[in-house]
Protein backbone atom coordinates (compact mmCIF):
# COMPACT_ATOMS: atom_id res chain seq x y z
CA UNK A 1 0.00 0.00 0.00
CA UNK A 2 2.99 2.70 1.07
CA UNK A 3 4.85 1.16 -2.11
CA UNK A 4 1.25 2.63 -4.53
CA UNK A 5 1.12 5.93 -2.57
CA UNK A 6 5.15 6.31 -3.23
CA UNK A 7 4.54 5.54 -7.00
CA UNK A 8 1.86 8.01 -6.87
CA UNK A 9 3.56 11.03 -5.53
CA UNK A 10 6.49 10.07 -7.86
CA UNK A 11 4.75 10.48 -10.82
CA UNK A 12 2.45 13.32 -9.60
CA UNK A 13 5.91 15.03 -8.71
CA UNK A 14 7.42 13.77 -12.30
CA UNK A 15 4.33 15.42 -13.94
CA UNK A 16 4.71 18.51 -11.64
CA UNK A 17 8.78 19.13 -12.96
CA UNK A 18 7.57 18.08 -16.50
CA UNK A 19 4.92 20.74 -16.55
CA UNK A 20 7.44 23.51 -14.78
CA UNK A 21 10.28 22.44 -17.03
CA UNK A 22 7.82 22.79 -20.45
CA UNK A 23 6.73 25.71 -19.03
CA UNK A 24 10.20 27.36 -18.57
CA UNK A 25 11.48 26.24 -21.77
CA UNK A 26 8.45 27.90 -23.78
CA UNK A 27 9.10 31.41 -22.10
CA UNK A 28 12.26 30.71 -23.36
CA UNK A 29 11.06 30.25 -26.72
CA UNK A 30 9.24 33.75 -26.22
CA UNK A 31 11.97 35.34 -25.28
CA UNK A 32 13.88 34.79 -27.80
CA UNK A 33 11.45 35.32 -30.53
CA UNK A 34 11.10 38.71 -28.40
CA UNK A 35 14.84 39.17 -28.84
CA UNK A 36 14.89 38.42 -32.41
CA UNK A 37 11.97 40.84 -33.03
CA UNK A 38 13.96 43.01 -31.89
CA UNK A 39 17.36 42.43 -33.70
CA UNK A 40 15.44 42.04 -36.70
CA UNK A 41 13.34 45.37 -36.03
CA UNK A 42 16.75 47.50 -35.82
CA UNK A 43 18.70 45.39 -38.17
CA UNK A 44 20.63 47.36 -41.08
CA UNK A 45 19.13 46.28 -44.24
CA UNK A 46 18.39 49.67 -46.30
CA UNK A 47 20.93 50.86 -48.52
CA UNK A 48 21.64 54.82 -48.97
CA UNK A 49 23.72 55.79 -52.10
CA UNK A 50 26.50 59.22 -52.06
CA UNK A 51 27.83 59.20 -55.28
CA UNK A 52 29.33 55.60 -55.80
CA UNK A 53 29.77 55.32 -52.14
CA UNK A 54 27.56 52.44 -50.72
CA UNK A 55 26.25 52.68 -46.88
CA UNK A 56 24.01 50.08 -45.37
CA UNK A 57 22.05 52.27 -42.81
CA UNK A 58 19.75 51.71 -39.81
CA UNK A 59 16.60 53.80 -39.97
CA UNK A 60 15.81 56.41 -37.09
CA UNK A 61 12.55 57.42 -37.92
CA UNK A 62 10.67 57.82 -34.23
CA UNK A 63 11.49 59.95 -31.59
CA UNK A 64 12.55 57.17 -29.62
CA UNK A 65 14.98 55.58 -31.86
CA UNK A 66 15.90 59.45 -33.04
CA UNK A 67 17.06 60.10 -29.15
CA UNK A 68 19.07 57.15 -28.79
CA UNK A 69 20.67 57.26 -32.18
CA UNK A 70 24.20 55.87 -31.97
CA UNK A 71 24.58 56.89 -28.42
CA UNK A 72 25.84 53.68 -26.27
CA UNK A 73 27.54 51.78 -29.06
CA UNK A 74 31.26 51.18 -29.24
CA UNK A 75 31.89 51.77 -32.72
CA UNK A 76 29.80 51.95 -36.16
CA UNK A 77 31.31 49.28 -39.21
CA UNK A 78 33.01 51.81 -41.82
CA UNK A 79 30.11 51.53 -44.65
CA UNK A 80 27.82 51.79 -42.09
CA UNK A 81 25.42 54.84 -40.75
CA UNK A 82 22.63 55.97 -39.14
CA UNK A 83 19.68 57.41 -40.98
CA UNK A 84 17.34 59.68 -39.29
CA UNK A 85 13.89 60.24 -40.91
CA UNK A 86 11.89 63.43 -39.57
CA UNK A 87 8.14 63.65 -40.50
CA UNK A 88 8.34 67.52 -41.54
CA UNK A 89 11.20 69.21 -42.51
CA UNK A 90 12.64 71.92 -39.63
CA UNK A 91 16.16 72.47 -38.47
CA UNK A 92 16.87 70.61 -36.27
CA UNK A 93 19.67 70.14 -33.23
CA UNK A 94 21.96 66.72 -32.40
CA UNK A 95 24.43 66.49 -29.59
CA UNK A 96 26.87 63.56 -28.51
CA UNK A 97 25.57 62.46 -25.30
CA UNK A 98 26.87 59.06 -24.81
CA UNK A 99 28.81 58.74 -27.82
CA UNK A 100 31.86 56.22 -28.00
CA UNK A 101 33.14 57.65 -30.86
CA UNK A 102 33.14 60.77 -33.20
CA UNK A 103 31.05 61.12 -36.40
CA UNK A 104 30.55 63.13 -39.71
CA UNK A 105 27.00 64.85 -39.34
CA UNK A 106 25.51 65.37 -43.24
CA UNK A 107 21.96 67.72 -43.50
CA UNK A 108 19.76 66.79 -46.01
CA UNK A 109 16.57 68.56 -47.44
CA UNK A 110 13.59 67.01 -48.49
CA UNK A 111 14.97 66.66 -52.06
CA UNK A 112 17.18 64.45 -50.42
CA UNK A 113 20.33 67.00 -51.38
CA UNK A 114 23.21 67.13 -48.76
CA UNK A 115 22.95 71.34 -47.65
CA UNK A 116 25.83 70.90 -45.04
CA UNK A 117 28.24 68.66 -43.45
CA UNK A 118 29.95 68.89 -39.90
CA UNK A 119 32.95 66.74 -40.06
CA UNK A 120 34.58 64.97 -37.20
CA UNK A 121 32.18 65.97 -34.91
CA UNK A 122 33.83 64.95 -31.18
CA UNK A 123 32.15 62.78 -28.74
CA UNK A 124 33.87 64.53 -25.87
CA UNK A 125 31.06 67.77 -26.99
CA UNK A 126 29.08 66.48 -24.46
CA UNK A 127 29.11 67.77 -21.20
CA UNK A 128 28.07 65.03 -18.91
CA UNK A 129 28.28 67.22 -15.33
CA UNK A 130 26.64 70.15 -16.73
CA UNK A 131 24.44 69.37 -20.03
CA UNK A 132 23.57 72.73 -20.70
CA UNK A 133 27.51 73.45 -21.52
CA UNK A 134 27.09 70.60 -24.27
CA UNK A 135 27.61 71.56 -27.97
CA UNK A 136 24.27 71.44 -29.79
CA UNK A 137 25.10 70.95 -33.81
CA UNK A 138 21.94 72.62 -35.67
CA UNK A 139 21.00 72.50 -39.52
CA UNK A 140 21.61 75.43 -40.90
CA UNK A 141 18.43 75.42 -42.82
CA UNK A 142 15.26 73.13 -42.30
CA UNK A 143 15.84 69.59 -43.03
CA UNK A 144 14.04 66.34 -43.53
CA UNK A 145 16.92 63.70 -43.23
CA UNK A 146 20.23 63.51 -41.35
CA UNK A 147 23.13 60.82 -42.12
CA UNK A 148 25.57 59.83 -39.48
CA UNK A 149 28.97 57.99 -40.43
CA UNK A 150 32.08 57.77 -39.10
CA UNK A 151 34.03 60.86 -38.44
CA UNK A 152 37.10 61.73 -41.58
CA UNK A 153 34.55 59.60 -43.94
CA UNK A 154 32.75 62.43 -46.00
CA UNK A 155 36.00 63.97 -46.30
CA UNK A 156 38.05 60.94 -47.64
CA UNK A 157 34.83 59.87 -49.77
CA UNK A 158 34.60 63.36 -51.36
CA UNK A 159 31.04 64.36 -50.10
CA UNK A 160 30.20 67.47 -50.62
CA UNK A 161 27.16 69.85 -50.25
CA UNK A 162 25.17 69.65 -52.88
CA UNK A 163 25.36 66.01 -53.80
CA UNK A 164 22.34 63.63 -54.00
CA UNK A 165 21.34 60.89 -51.56
CA UNK A 166 19.60 58.17 -52.90
CA UNK A 167 17.62 55.97 -50.84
Amino acid sequence: MMTKKKSKIKIILFAFILALFSFALLNTFNKSDKVQNSIAENKINNILKINNNIFEVEIADTDKKREKGLSDRASLATNSAMLFIFDTSATQGFWMKDMAFDIDIIWIDASKKIIDIERNVSKNSYNEINPKLSKTLFSPAPIKYVLEINAGLSEKLNIKVGDAVEF
